[in-house]
């Protein structure tokens, strides 16, 4: 719980910070902005991967194959990347490049699924004959 606590100071922080740079020197928002984002993704990280650590090889490796949770995890990262940076774009008033960036994910995500719709499609037609 301590985390989200430092998160949260951390983003408060970070609005403080860029409401008083935006008027004297509004170019320098972004940056702010995204040396904080960095910041507490790498506090994220660091803690996701000492909780999550084992979980995947232990827990679902008689469930799921390992190809399914790395498709999982791709698309997770790759969610909050986009969503992340489109929020950048969208703070600094680039709308237009906010939503590319938002579309480019959800394209990566469906190539990413490209080899599980392969294998469901395998499936079938392997029950259909």
């Amino acid at each position: 719980m301590s985390l989200i606590f430092k998160i949260a100071v951390l983003a408060v922080a970070c609005a403080v910070f860029s409401s008083l740079l935006r008027e004297s020197r509004p170019e320098y928002v972004l940056p702010l902005q995204l040396c904080f984002v960095v910041i507490i993704v790498s506090f994220l990280i660091s803690a996701a991967s000492k909780r999550l650590g084992g979980l995947f090889d232990n827990a679902f490796s008689d469930i799921l194959e390992k190809s399914y949770i790395s498709v999982l995890l791709k698309g997770a990262v790759v969610s909050a990347a986009c969503t992340v940076c489109a929020s950048l774009c969208r703070e600094s008033g680039n709308k237009a490049l906010a939503d590319t960036v938002e579309l480019t994910g959800r394209i990566m995500i469906i190539l990413f699924c490209v080899p599980l719709i392969e294998s469901v499609v395998e499936t079938a037609l392997m029950y259909i004959k």
